[in-house]
């Protein structure tokens, strides 16, 4: 093969080979050129009017703005970023846009960096509309003001530009013209065709355009058109800057034919309306040469002084100012606290744009004995321009009150400056190791000096806070902690501050232990038979010797089933005789000390039947036996295991312990417990319930004769029932019209003996009563009152609250009292149901007539509408200690009705409802607009003073309310509070009750021991108190918001829950909380104590 052939292979070969890979590119090239496309302009800048010195945003953006950079020129020219002009995502904002600087063609550029492409928008301009600062009245002919004489054609010029053109305004002596036959307006240009004498004056222009006005306060002209005979001014009243107490004159002279008259007037203001003519007085005198004199001068003198010139021809007249020369208050300086040798610079002078007096007082600065200070800026202390007062370097020397003072003729006005050179503190008295016994107080003292009064604060070792209310740093430095506790031993440091510096000690506290038992043996029961022990254990700092005795022989020594060692009493095994009280005394050195505990020793509750599983048929009864025994003996008890339910009357539980279901249904099938409890403990015994069809081996099955005879008597037996009620309601609709008619009898009686004799008083009697009660005539029964109404709520679960909102300690009432508060049920209006409470619905009525004198009434309505005997009786014992309690802070009883079921309580309501939803209401979070204004301190103090004598009142007659808090008070616009008993523990304020031991109890206002011990008192009362208090002062937030109540719950069995002190609450209403807080019930505030000293808080003015 030829060379030539050789090549064209090769090259054919690497063609073949470089093909794909040319291809590939040249579809990249093109794939890359499609998604590279021209953008366009989305948005364009857009010429606009704007007034010289506002903002203006010129937008430009593209529809893809992918690697696009923007820029804009100003007529071609590039426009840099600067503190006026920027550029913000393609947009050009001008701040304060000038009508040079920004004049011309803007034009938005857009590039894209990749491929080069620009492009350019629109021209837009910026339409600047301005106006000169001032305008100037010129004289555009003739040619001087002296060739002006009477008929002188007159041209005048206004000279003002802007943009737009400006509409001109002219006035003469302040007064507007209008064209006239004589005065022609034309653009800027006044013309006078023939000049008069009563054109003279002073003519002034104003310019105005959207941009504003322009007026020629400074440029003013003035015309004078003389005639021979007219008043011309010859002496002219001078401006007058007067001092109070002195006296000024005008002297004012006028010529004419004939000789004029001259009066003066006073104007009060520029605006010229309220002028009053002057005549000789005590303080001012005329002369007949025209001069006006003003003795005594005043602040009231201050103004415009016009001399008018009169006769035949006209009048002429010239003014004259009267400036009363005063000096204004200076701005307080206050005091500065520097630290030794830094500089101070105080400035003292007026706000920027007052004088601070007329004329301008003269500013200046005394040193500390009251000398006038240096301004020689060589000096350490000097003052410059006369106003600022400059320290170079403070020294001790130069503590004290400087003095400011600003002079003028109206005398001098003075403001002292305190400079404190500060020092850094020194000990004067450095804190001591210290050693104290535990539970007694110790004291550990720190004093220092320095200027100005060291901060002395105490801290514990390690920067610890000292929170516990027990420490306690006195004004003298001194920390204070009570009642000392082991864990109190160790290091604390004081620490002393100024603004010049900081010091600190550290001191060693030492706490001596006490003997103490640790902890202290409890009252324990025994089990009858069975090996036991109790320990005594007890600490100080020797060992202490423990020994028990059993009371009441010490000495008698113990059985032989007892041992004793070291502090443990064992029983081995425990014996009914082993029951009684036994004292531990611990010894250590001279110190001793006892307690005393109960031993009770009793038989565990156990089962003498043991319950069975069993079978049950629809249908038919069951029983179900379960008999235990111990000592004390077991208390019986069932209960289903969920899904299964003890339901009464369904299912009864016989005296003998046994569950008796009267006829069984499919749902009773379950597990079920059979409870034995006592307080030596509890048992339980499991059974299974089986629910089958059919009938019970040995009974006889139903058939249809007997279902047909069964069904036949329970029909007759509601017809007969039915007849029955018809009848009864038929007998009691008789009785009611035959009362009422009997009523008003006994009405038209006595007011027939009242109209023979007006001197005698009320019928006396139970009928007197009761007619005073209810009103002089019987009202028509109303379409919707609340005996209409079916009850809503037939009976309480186990759910219900079982303290009733007010418990007596001793229990009793008196039917007498009840019988004059009989209210007729038909009067009573039913107004809106607030919820429902421990004994059912509480509701809002109008009852008509149960005041005297108004017609009807807006009341709390409390319904009896449980079954529990226990509750029905708390029911009549709130009715009866409302009767006995007559406070202006607690609701009163206005009525009841007792004559049928439900029986109802109708006590006061206040026309703003409880006061929970009223402090709710002004943290305006529920989106109203119309949001009360937050309490103010003194309402508040008012508020918890209101609601401590109503609840001191209730103490006293030994009564205890048992659920006190903001949602139980009521609530009057003029902020009269009473405490109420309204316990809508159901609904409203169900999320503030917690159900415990099978009852709704407000654990957040409760003590420890009235939670778990159920034990309520007064000073349980008094505790809920405090958070009262608390509510009133949070606006009514949740107390423990952020615990749930099983958190809460357990916090208050642990001890130490407390509610932080909300913001703006006084030192002295914390501590009185806190107060009310007390662990111990004994060591509480009684409300006496709290009444009286809400006194020492309260302000002296009532609220």
């Amino acid at each position: 093969m030829s060379r030539m052939g050789l090549f064209g292979t090769v090259l054919g070969r690497k063609i073949g080979t470089l093909w794909p890979a040319v291809i590939v590119t040249l579809l990249s090239v093109a794939a890359t050129t499609n998604l590279v496309h021209a953008f366009e302009f989305v948005n364009q800048p857009l010429s606009m009017d704007l007034v010289e010195g506002r903002s203006a945003i010129l937008q430009c953006s593209v529809d893809d703005d992918t690697n696009v950079e923007y820029r804009w020129t100003l007529e071609g020219s590039d426009i840099a970023d600067d503190d006026r002009r920027s550029v913000t995502n393609g947009d050009l904002t001008i701040t304060g846009v000038d009508r040079v600087l920004d004049s011309g063609e803007f034009r938005c550029v857009a590039t894209n960096t990749v491929t080069g492409e620009s492009k350019t928008s629109d021209p837009a301009e910026l339409n600047i509309i301005w106006i000169q600062p001032s305008a100037k009245v010129t004289l555009k002919s003739p040619s001087s003001l002296d060739q002006i004489e009477e008929g002188s054609r007159v041209t005048l010029n206004c000279k003002v530009e802007g943009n737009p053109a400006p509409d001109i305004v002219w006035f003469r002596d302040k007064a507007r013209l209008a064209p006239d036959e004589n005065v022609e307006l034309t653009r800027s240009r006044l013309r006078l065709r023939s000049a008069r004498v009563e054109d003279s004056g002073v003519y002034s222009c104003r310019g105005q355009n959207r941009a504003g006005e322009a007026w020629s306060s400074g440029g003013n002209l003035t015309l004078t058109i003389l005639d021979a005979d007219f008043p011309i001014n010859e002496e002219a009243p001078e401006d007058v800057l007067g001092v109070v107490g002195q006296s000024a004159e005008f002297h004012c002279a006028f010529q004419g034919n004939p000789d004029p008259v001259i009066d003066w007037y006073f104007r009060w203001s520029e605006e010229g309306t309220n002028v009053v003519h002057m005549a000789n007085g005590t303080s001012t005198k005329i002369f007949r040469n025209g001069t006006l004199v003003i003795n005594n001068i005043t602040l009231m003198d201050e103004g415009t002084y016009i001399c008018i010139g009169r006769n035949d021809v006209g009048e002429a007249d010239v003014e004259a100012q009267l400036v009363v020369a005063k000096v204004e208050d200076l701005p307080v300086l206050g005091s500065r606290i520097v630290p030794d040798g830094e500089p101070l610079s105080v400035n003292c002078t007026y706000p920027y744009g007052t004088t601070g007096g007329v004329p301008a007082p003269q500013l200046g600065w005394l040193d500390q004995l009251g000398r006038p200070l240096s301004s020689n800026p060589q000096d350490r202390v000097h003052t410059e321009g006369g106003t600022l007062l400059v320290f170079r370097r403070l020294q001790a020397r130069d503590n004290g009150n400087y003095t400011c003072k600003a002079s003028n003729i109206a005398g001098e006005k003075t403001r002292q400056l305190g400079v404190v050179v500060a020092t850094v503190p020194e000990f004067t008295t450095r804190p001591m190791d210290t050693a104290a016994k535990e539970m007694s107080d110790a004291w550990l003292h720190c004093q220092a000096d320095g200027n100005p009064k060291p901060r002395i604060t105490w801290q514990g070792d390690g920067n610890s806070q000292l929170q516990d209310r027990r420490f306690l740093t006195l004004d003298n430095g001194t920390l204070h902690i009570r009642n000392l506790m082991m864990s109190d031993e160790g290091g604390y440091v004081c620490q002393v501050s100024t603004i010049a510096g900081t010091d600190a000690a550290k001191v060693t506290l030492r706490v001596i232990p006490v003997l103490k038992f640790s902890p202290a043996p409890n009252s324990k029961p025994l089990e009858l038979g069975e090996d036991s022990k109790i320990i005594c254990r007890a600490s100080a700092s020797t060992p202490p010797i423990i020994r028990w005795f059993k009371l009441p022989s010490p000495s008698t020594p113990w059985d032989a089933h007892i041992n004793e060692t070291d502090g443990k009493l064992s029983f081995h095994p425990a014996k009914k005789s082993d029951s009684g009280r036994y004292m531990c005394v611990a010894t250590a050195g001279d110190e001793v000390i006892n307690t005393t505990v109960t031993i009770d020793v009793f038989v565990r509750p156990r089962f003498t039947i043991v319950p069975s599983n069993a079978t049950g048929y629809e249908g038919y009864s069951l029983t179900i036996d379960c008999q235990a025994t111990g000592d004390p003996f077991p208390r019986i008890s069932w209960m289903g295991i969920s899904p299964a339910k003890v339901e009464s009357p369904h299912m009864v539980k016989l005296d003998n312990g046994s569950l008796f279901i009267k006829q069984v249904k499919a749902s009773d099938a379950g597990n079920y417990q059979c409870l034995a409890g006592s307080d030596a403990g509890l048992s339980s015994a499991e059974i299974t319930l089986i629910v089958r069809k059919g009938t019970p081996p040995g009974s006889t099955p139903f058939t249809p004769q007997l279902m047909h005879r069964t069904i036949a008597i329970a029909v007759g037996c509601a017809v007969a029932y039915i007849i029955l009620v018809v009848g009864l309601m038929w007998w009691c609709r008789q009785r009611r019209r035959k009362q009422r008619r009997l009523m008003k009898e006994e009405a038209l009686a006595a007011e027939a003996a009242a109209a023979l004799n007006p001197g005698a008083g009320a019928v006396p009697g139970p009928d007197g009563e009761v007619a005073k009660l209810n009103g002089s005539l019987p009202h028509p029964p109303s379409a919707n009152s609340y005996r209409d109404e079916e009850p809503k709520v037939a009976g309480m679960s186990n759910g219900d609250m079982a303290m009733g909102p007010l418990v007596k300690a001793a229990a009793g009432g008196r039917r007498g009292s009840y019988d004059k508060l009989q209210f007729p049920r038909h009067d009573l209006q039913t107004l809106v149901v607030i919820g429902h409470g421990v004994y059912g619905e509480v509701f809002l009525a109008r009852a008509a007539g149960i005041t005297e004198g108004v017609e009807a009434t807006t009341v709390m309505v409390k319904a009896l509408q449980t079954k529990s005997e226990s509750q029905q009786l708390d029911f009549r014992r709130e009715m009866d200690m409302l009767c006995k309690l007559s406070h202006d802070n607690v609701v009163k009883l206005l009525g009841m009705c007792r004559e049928a079921e439900p029986q109802l309580m109708i006590t006061e309501y206040l026309e703003w409802g409880d006061l929970k939803q009223y402090l709710q209401a002004t943290r305006g979070e529920n989106g109203t607009a119309n949001v009360p204004p937050p309490l103010t301190l003194a309402q508040k103090l008012d508020v918890i003073n209101q609601v401590a004598l109503g609840m001191e009142h209730v103490a006293s007659h030994r009564f205890i309310h048992g659920d006190l808090a903001a949602r139980n008070c009521l609530l009057s616009p003029a902020m009269e509070v009473k405490v109420s008993l309204m316990a809508v523990s159901r609904d409203l304020y169900r999320a503030e009750y917690h159900e415990y031991r099978q009852k709704l109890v407000p654990v957040r206002w409760m003590p420890p021991e009235a939670v778990f011990e159920d034990e309520l008192s007064t000073k349980s009362d008094v505790w809920a108190y405090g958070v009262f208090v608390w509510e009133v002062f949070a606006q009514g937030h949740l107390p423990h918001e952020s615990l749930d109540n099983d958190a809460l719950m357990r916090a208050l069995l642990d001890g130490g829950l407390t509610l932080e002190t909300p913001v703006g609450t006084p030192d002295e209403v914390e501590i009185l909380m806190h107060r009310c807080w007390a662990e111990s019930a004994k060591d509480r505030y009684s409300f006496s104590d709290i009444a009286l000293a809400l006194q020492n808080i309260l302000p002296d003015s009532s609220v």
